[in-house]
């Protein structure tokens, strides 16, 4: 097992509680694809600030600047959008499709991190990936989890 690189915090909260850069970052892309405002639709939020407590090659690599960084985790009927800030990174977020996404628990064992693992295809991108949504703990993931399956359920 891989040791913790990272002390989360993660609370479920309103868009409008979310650091300003967070929504910021969710308007402009929302703008720049001409989605439309979303804020109003968001069924289920959770903001996570990560501090970063080991430095790895890996982190060097993936060109991870910032010693914290914000995320959200927001789920709408149309999408699941996550953003992200970091003081050196500055902020962006990704739109991404319900239609054959999967959602799963970060499997034990691999890093000592909590979290969601999710294969999705982004909005503007032709194929599917994968990527991690660390949260503090099993609790907000499940939740999150539900949130997200109960999204893609609706559409399927």
């Amino acid at each position: 097992m891989l040791a913790k690189e990272w002390s989360r915090k993660s609370r479920i909260c309103s868009v409008s509680q979310l650091q300003p850069e967070l929504i910021q970052a969710v308007r402009r892309k929302a703008d720049d694809a001409e989605l439309g405002r979303v804020e109003a639709d968001v069924l289920f939020c959770v903001e996570t600030e990560s501090e970063k407590i080991k430095k790895n090659i890996f982190s060097s690599l993936a060109g991870f600047k910032d010693k914290v960084i914000y995320n959200a985790a927001l789920v709408t009927p149309d999408w699941f959008i996550m953003a992200y800030y970091g003081e050196k990174t500055g902020g962006f977020a990704t739109f991404y499709y319900y239609e054959k996404m999967e959602v799963n628990s970060l499997r034990p064992g691999m890093i000592d991190d909590c979290g969601l693992e999710i294969i999705a295809q982004g909005h503007g991108v032709l194929q599917r990936g994968m990527f991690f949504v660390g949260l503090e703990n099993q609790l907000i993931a499940n939740q999150l989890k539900e949130e997200l399956r109960a999204a893609i359920a609706k559409v399927g």
